[in-house]
């Protein structure tokens, strides 16, 4: 892995798992999958990404793209 290339991440938040996939520059994939923070949903983006950094061996610094989705689903069913 070179100084130039970087690593694409996606993050999947859920309402009970944020599942975590990074791309290194050499095609290896990389998953994580870590129970959700309902009350504070980027408190498991952020340890998930550390998780997932650590194992692939790199810094946020390399992050050259982040892609973010969320299948959290709220409703208010209260007088429906």
């Amino acid at each position: 892995m070179t100084t130039e290339q970087g690593v694409r991440v996606g993050v999947d938040v859920g309402g009970t798992f944020t599942d975590l996939v990074g791309l290194s520059p050499d095609g290896r994939l990389h998953t994580k999958k870590i129970p959700s923070t309902v009350t504070d949903y980027s408190r498991a983006i952020c340890a998930g990404l550390e998780a997932l950094l650590a194992e692939m061996g790199v810094d946020g610094g390399r992050i050259r793209e982040l892609i973010h989705g969320a299948t959290v689903v709220t409703a208010d069913f209260a007088g429906s």
